[in-house]
């Protein structure tokens, strides 16, 4: 698979099938449209292409960008996409400028002229360009008009409950995560590094790995104790993690906020 940034996109001869959109989360909803694309592909002999944005649409166009927290960072993203048989991943760094972009100019002259579109393919609510004006109905009289084919996917459920991403963050605010990891189809997973805390909890015979994560707007479920799989240095470990403040001390401050990890039975 080919990751490229826009500005590494040249004109391609080799005709493709496209789809665009943030996927965060990757969830199972995203994994029906991708399989959609890569089946398509292969059958048409074709070129499987994922676009996508960095940063988040939504970090840049709303006014308290400071609120939009993912379920996935670009990087992790790329680590499942890598995974699902793609041919393309190209980034676009989502801008204000490019927040202007019209939806036609986007199509004819990114999607079409660059990577040489010949089917598009998108989930029952998407939207593209300036404002997200460019609904369906005016993608599918674009796609007449400019000789490309256009395959709408339905929604995708579990258990009659469709699923997308802003109904994960939810479930995740909310502790439920087996409902979450049922969503995705893996489960959550955050990414940091461990970085030396004060000992307290050495001090009463249960030390704890303090993580910083990778992103700083990952969102993290409701403050709580939950088990959880660690991996570390290649090594996969039963653990248990602290989320919000440290629950045995008093006088609490924002600064106390913190997520740390216990491995069971662990031996640096």
């Amino acid at each position: 698979m080919e990751v490229l940034q826009n500005s590494d996109v040249t004109k391609t001869g080799i005709p493709s099938v496209v789809t665009v959109g943030t996927f965060d989360g990757v969830h199972l909803g995203h994994m029906k449209i991708i399989d959609k694309v890569i089946a398509d592909a292969e059958s048409e002999g074709y070129q499987s292409v994922l676009v996508t944005f960095n940063p988040h649409p939504q970090q840049v166009v709303r006014r308290n960008n400071n609120d939009v927290l993912l379920l996935t960072s670009i990087g992790e993203k790329l680590q499942i996409l890598k995974n699902t048989g793609l041919d393309t991943i190209v980034i676009i760094p989502f801008t204000q400028e490019f927040s202007q972009t019209e939806y036609k100019d986007f199509l004819t002259s990114y999607l079409i002229e660059k990577l040489n579109m010949k089917k598009f393919v998108l989930g029952y609510d998407a939207a593209l360009g300036h404002e997200r004006k460019g609904h369906l109905e005016q993608i599918k009289e674009h796609a007449l008009q400019n000789n490309y084919s256009l395959d709408i996917v339905s929604p995708f459920k579990v258990e009659e409950t469709v699923i997308n991403s802003t109904l994960i963050r939810k479930k995740l605010q909310l502790a439920e995560c087996e409902n979450v990891k049922k969503y995705l189809g893996r489960a959550y997973n955050i990414q940091g590094k461990v970085v030396k805390g004060d000992n307290r909890g050495a001090g009463l015979g249960f030390p704890t790995a303090n993580i910083i994560p990778d992103c700083k707007d990952k969102l993290f479920p409701k403050d709580g104790v939950y088990a959880v799989k660690v991996n570390t240095d290649g090594r996969k470990l039963n653990g248990m993690v602290n989320i919000g403040f440290r629950p045995t001390f008093h006088e609490l401050n924002e600064a106390d906020r913190t997520l740390e990890v216990y491995i069971f039975e662990f031996d640096s």
